[in-house]
């Protein structure tokens, strides 16, 4: 009888659409969990677009002379045994996981120094970090904030939205899943917060919702999701609506145009064309009477002035 009232329509709201299994980008498992961020410079930089830009800048820092710093705060569950030195293309990376080691961090010279910003990190963990950096480091260098991966954030926007949403939030997965507690502990939601393994755990009491509101973690086995949709739907038709929380680049720029790594080379250019460059004296008398030129790159050509007196 108690499973005949729960006869009824429903909407069920996941955390953003099903993903294929096994992709990844941007340091993030198919469901957009994070990887574990040790590894994040070991997988091919070809199949994700923010590894390439951080090792890339990771690089060029490299290159002038820098000690750079991976800013990388602990994903849940890591080890404390995580390897202090990361590296890429042969980059050596310190790693700086919280504010504390920030503040407490030794350099040889502060005037060298420079950071990136793990892709797979939650970016609200990773701005105290840099807080702390640049109060400690005045001079530090800092990756472009374009270039920053904002997938599993996201991720986690996502879920306290449909929490908050949500009669009971279903967490699939296993139960010393460290994704869960975080999960759990960063929604403020109405109903409750329900983790199962596998659809046999589901009870009546659990399912007495308007809403429910359905996650699965890494621990899922491949298809788990899926397979929870179907048993909820044996209880009567279902709503199935994805909800996301995404975060769009616009960019800094008059243009609208991301920010692009110029690369370890876009310094010696720019000597090169410096001392090509004429002097001011000369450019003066070269320029036609009321021709403007562009101030730089990102600005754009002044209208002419009226004419006066």
């Amino acid at each position: 009888m108690r499973w005949t009232r729960l006869l009824r329509t429903r909407r069920v709201l996941l955390a953003g659409r099903l993903r294929t299994p096994g992709s990844s980008c941007c340091g993030c498992s198919g469901d957009g969990t994070p990887a574990i961020q040790s590894e994040f410079l070991s997988r091919p930089l070809s199949s994700c677009p923010a590894a390439q830009e951080s090792a890339t800048t990771a690089a060029r820092f490299a290159s002038q002379g820098d000690t750079v710093l991976l800013i990388a705060p602990d994903p849940p569950g890591a080890s404390a045994s995580v390897p202090p030195l990361l590296g890429s293309g042969g980059v050596p990376l310190a790693r700086v996981s919280s504010a504390n080691e920030a503040e407490e961090l030794c350099v040889a010279d502060p005037g060298r120094l420079s950071f990136v910003v793990q892709p797979g990190s939650v970016i609200d963990d990773c701005v105290p970090v840099i807080r702390a950096l640049r109060g400690r480091f005045p001079l530090v260098r800092g990756q472009h904030p374009d270039q920053w991966c904002y997938g599993v954030s996201d991720r986690e926007d996502s879920v306290r939205s449909v929490a908050e949403a949500s009669d009971v939030l279903l967490l699939v997965g296993e139960e010393n899943d460290p994704h869960a507690l975080r999960l759990a502990a960063g929604c403020s939601v109405q109903g409750r917060v329900v983790l199962v393994r596998q659809p046999d755990q589901l009870r009546a009491d659990m399912l007495d919702a308007t809403t429910i509101g359905l996650v699965s973690l890494p621990s899922a086995g491949v298809g788990a999701q899926s397979e929870m949709l179907v048993v909820l739907g044996g209880l009567g038709p279902l709503s199935i609506a994805d909800r996301r929380v995404t975060t769009t680049l616009h960019g800094g720029r008059p243009d609208g145009h991301r920010y692009v790594d110029p690369g370890p080379e876009a310094g010696a250019t720019a000597r090169t064309a410096a001392r090509k460059a004429p002097s001011a004296r000369e450019e003066v008398s070269r320029r036609s009477p009321g021709t403007t030129t562009a101030a730089g790159s990102w600005a754009e050509t002044a209208p002419k002035s009226p004419a006066r007196g």
